[in-house]
């Protein structure tokens, strides 16, 4: 079984994710900010992280930021979701050689599987 990890400040959105990801098989796990997420990554890997930016304590940049400097090219996929997005994301992104990926809000529970069904493909 799969796991992810699902980072995000509001509660009810982590309830949404770990509840729907869970019925399509997914063993769950859940932060709210980067800090906590960075250390259940360091306790227990996760094959897939679902973040958003905007979080107090650690935001999901500085999150990915940290990952990719202490794993390298051995992060988990990650999915950025969050609703700020510029084109500058563009260049940022590339640092971790199509291991961070940026998606949107909305994103449905039907798109976030499709998502990551891809990624394991």
């Amino acid at each position: 079984m799969p796991s992810l990890l699902i980072v995000d400040d509001q509660p009810h959105i982590i309830r949404i994710m770990k509840s729907g990801l869970g019925r399509h098989g997914y063993e769950v796990q859940t932060a709210a900010n980067g800090q906590l997420a960075l250390d259940a990554v360091r306790a227990n890997r996760p094959d897939f992280i679902f973040t958003d930016i905007e979080m107090p304590v650690m935001n999901g940049m500085t999150l990915c930021e940290e990952l990719h400097s202490e794993l390298g090219d051995n992060i988990p996929q990650i999915l950025i979701i969050s609703g700020r997005y510029d084109q500058s994301m563009d260049s940022w992104l590339e640092q971790f050689n199509g291991k961070v990926h940026f998606y949107e809000k909305p994103v449905s529970m039907s798109r976030m599987v499709e998502l990551l069904s891809d990624l394991q493909a």
